[in-house]
């Protein structure tokens, strides 16, 4: 039913909720960060997004030494790349049972890894150039779908670019390039197959 309840759009949390998150615990255990910086890169690096923030900040407990008492930014970089993390990255290609859909918002991210920040028309031309036959509405739901799911945002120029830093080398180091021609050659190859026989 149209208008039948509100679309709440997920958001970071606050940056001043993900210094206690990464403070408050470490204090009553009488641990403490070596400097500031090191908070920042926790922040900047999840995005502020809570479920990482958490991850991480436990990832660093994990790995410190029994006589450990300062955190520092080696191990903050540690906590921030463990498959944990990765692991709660991943699912952002099977965000509906809609298989077409979950195909679009792949050639999204796939297209466009490499190029933040973009727009509509970038990534438009960037598939034409790879001969898909556009439809404009599923690139506008794909893109509407990865905002929603947290994996875009846009930046001060209304241009797309990824939310979580972590996100582009969780993509990035599994050739995003291959995998996208694959999914280029199953568009097409589906394309054909839905054509009529009089059409081919």
């Amino acid at each position: 039913m149209k208008n039948f309840a509100e679309i709440v759009q997920p958001g970071a949390l606050e940056a001043d909720a993900c210094r206690d998150l990464a403070i408050k615990p470490t204090q009553s255990m009488r641990l403490e960060y070596a400097d500031a910086a090191s908070i920042d890169q926790l922040l900047a690096a999840t995005g502020q997004r809570a479920n990482l923030m958490a991850i991480a900040c436990h990832e660093i407990l994990a790995q410190l030494r029994p006589d450990q008492r300062v955190i520092t930014s080696e191990d903050v970089h540690r906590s921030l790349h463990t498959e944990r993390i990765f692991e709660a990255l991943r699912g952002w290609d099977a965000m509906t049972d809609d298989a077409e859909a979950c195909q679009w918002d792949r050639l999204a991210v796939y297209s466009t890894i490499d190029q933040e920040p973009f727009d509509f028309a970038a990534l438009a031309a960037r598939l034409r150039q790879h001969g898909l036959t556009l439809i404009g509405r599923a690139i506008e739901h794909s893109l509407a779908r990865l905002e929603l799911g947290f994996v875009l945002g846009r930046n001060d120029q209304g241009r797309y670019v990824y939310r979580v830093p972590l996100f582009r080398p969780l993509i990035l180091r599994d050739a995003p390039s291959a995998k996208l021609q694959v999914e280029i050659d199953s568009w097409k190859s589906s394309q054909q197959q839905s054509k009529s026989p009089l059409d081919r």
